[in-house]
């Protein structure tokens, strides 16, 4: 595949994701499956309605122009394209030379008014591939409206500039504007008005603009509404939330893409992918059937509703039996302080199953030098030399429940410290910490010529491990009721403690974190959420702190010239960015799918 195909794909779903920022508070219709803001008498309200049937990913964005409107009038967006190192690092003159050329080859002037004049109702880009999978083709259709007047400018100009790489060709008494490319590099483009609705394509895709065409022109049915996955995802995201994003991506399809890109790879280069196997990755991508999601507005910022539909038809027992496990509730959060800033919990976790599993994977793939064979054989190394069973003396300790807990930088030390916690639920947490400070006694004992400046401390059932960076680095390995912890200091260990005995209040009670309002809460199979705010202004904290230390530090003069660069650019951007307020996520199961929901909170954006 054509590496400036994937890079031009990449940007564009960055570019159109980038849009979904801010969702403008309007009535826009609702429909089964996907909302659509247009109101013409050109039925364009489904983002599969033109698409092929060969359609392998799908994005559509409607009211673009309303959503951008708002981004471009707040005080984020005009403080965040006046930062001065986008002139001072050649950004804002690099990406004038791209719009530049870019303006050449299509002949049309690239500006925010003529984007927003073409793109600005709805638009749809669509990914597929052909027959043998080895071309990729991109699609991107917009219903431009009254902005046909650019369009058919578009069509003057390019020919007028007599650009011989640039030609027309009629197809069903529509004319198609071709670019084709001086050399490999470049890449051939199309791009057609039907019906008020401009057809733009990259990569080779002739065929896949004669489709289209005959598409709206309703001389051909094969449309992506004809599939079956593509149905199905509708059906999973229906409802009355006003979604003005969508996406799709058929993974049926896309394994044998991902399959035909990779092989070439990796045949070519045998020693950047030692290991791996390309019959094992295509496994792997076909038990998923597909994806789909939706983006709409709540009331405090914007929620991304995703499925997970898997493909049982391609599994085989063991991974049939995972996928159908359910996530049991998440009951850690009663001792995760409410100024954590960040949390990742996960509740359908099993160790035991999943070390059977590796084991049988690694004996079916005896001799062939799998990353996976050579983990588990220094694992099985590992076993012997501390005279441990891992899966007896460990893992069979560790129950469904597994958490890691961030909660700030310490310092008040020679050097800031992480505040850190791994929390595991276990039916035995003495048995699991006590087989845990023995491996670590051992390994703090097996060199005697060139020990670690670690001593180990065991008192009222705590493992202490002293280092000679004092309390803010003295890991703590210990209890608390069914859980096993351990934390980096014992400040963290401390406020835990507190907050599991009811004396300080725990995460839920976090403003930001009850503002998320996850759904699926009591039945999560997983939860993230991250203090946006919090991390921003430890951000700014660490840089003041180093700051105001520089001069400690010996060749003061060059460090000097990097903490004044830092702080002249690493503020400002920082100070953009405190609109964002939280992100957080909720994973859960609804029948064979899995459902994951996201929320970034916006706030203070004008």
């Amino acid at each position: 595949m054509n590496k400036k195909i994937l890079g031009i794909i990449i940007a564009v779903i960055v570019v159109i994701v980038a849009g979904t920022i801010v969702l403008k508070k309007k009535g826009i219709e609702p429909i089964k499956g996907v909302t659509s803001a247009l109101k013409s008498s050109v039925a364009y309200d489904s983002p599969a309605k033109y698409l092929t049937n060969d359609t392998v990913m799908v994005y559509s964005l409607s009211d673009l122009k309303t959503i951008w409107k708002q981004i471009s009038a707040s005080k984020f967006y005009n403080n965040f394209i006046n930062l001065k190192l986008w002139t001072d690092f050649g950004v804002k003159e690099n990406f004038n030379k791209v719009i530049a050329s870019f303006e050449e080859k299509i002949g049309m002037p690239i500006n925010e008014s003529t984007i927003m004049d073409l793109f600005g109702s709805q638009i749809i880009v669509g990914l597929s591939v052909s027959e043998n999978t080895k071309d990729v083709k991109l699609v991107i259709q917009a219903y431009v409206g009254k902005a046909t007047q650019i369009v058919e400018g578009m069509f003057k100009s390019a020919i007028a500039s007599g650009n011989q790489n640039i030609t027309t060709a009629d197809f069903e008494n529509e004319k198609i504007t071709v670019y084709m490319p001086k050399t490999e590099n470049e890449i051939e483009m199309r791009y057609a008005l039907v019906n008020n609705i401009l057809i733009f394509t990259l990569g080779k895709a002739e065929d896949e603009m004669k489709n289209v065409i005959n598409l709206i022109k309703e001389k051909n049915s094969e449309s992506l509404l004809k599939n079956t996955n593509y149905n199905e995802a509708l059906k999973l995201l229906s409802g009355d939330n006003n979604a003005n994003s969508f996406y799709f991506a058929d993974f049926t399809k896309i394994t044998p893409m991902v399959s035909e890109i990779l092989k070439p790879l990796m045949e070519a280069q045998p020693e950047q992918f030692a290991g791996m196997n390309i019959n094992d990755i295509a496994k792997n991508l076909e038990q998923i059937k597909f994806l789909g999601g939706k983006a709409y507005q709540s009331t405090s910022g914007i929620k991304l509703e995703s499925y997970v539909s898997p493909n049982f038809d391609k599994m085989d027992d063991n991974a049939k039996k995972a996928w159908k496990e359910k996530g049991g509730a998440i009951t850690v959060l009663k001792m995760i302080p409410n100024d954590a800033l960040l949390l990742n919990a996960t509740a359908n976790l099993n160790l035991t199953r999943l070390w059977e599993v590796f084991n049988a994977q690694s004996e079916a793939n005896q001799g062939t030098g799998s990353p996976l064979q050579t983990i588990m054989a220094s694992l099985k190394q590992f076993e012997t030399n501390y005279g441990i069973d891992l899966n007896k003396d460990i893992i069979a300790n560790i129950g469904n429940e597994m958490s890691f807990v961030f909660s700030g930088i310490g310092m008040d030390a020679a050097v800031p410290i992480p505040r850190l916690a791994l929390i595991l639920k276990s039916g035995n947490p003495n048995a699991l910490r006590e087989n845990l400070t023995n491996i670590i006694n051992k390994a703090l004992t097996s060199n005697p010529e060139n020990p670690l400046p670690i001593t180990v401390e065991n008192k009222n059932n705590v493992t202490v491990l002293k280092t000679p960076l004092g309390e803010g680095l003295s890991p703590i390995i210990g209890t608390i009721d069914t859980w096993m912890y351990i934390s980096t200091n014992q400040a963290l260990a401390d406020k835990m403690a507190q907050t599991f005995g009811g004396k300080s209040p725990d995460i839920s009670q976090n403003a930001l974190f009850k503002e998320s309002n996850l759904p699926g809460n009591g039945k999560s199979s997983q939860l993230n959420f991250i203090d946006l705010s919090g991390l921003n202004d430890l951000m700014q904290s660490l840089i003041n702190w180093v700051i105001q230390r520089k001069d400690m530090i010996p060749q003061a003069g060059q460090f000097n010239d990097i903490i004044n660069t830092v702080q002249a650019y690493t503020t400002p951007f920082l100070e953009c960015f405190k609109v964002f307020k939280s992100l957080s996520m909720s994973t859960w199961d609804k029948d064979d799918n899995t459902v994951q929901e996201m929320n970034l909170i916006i706030k203070d954006l004008q």
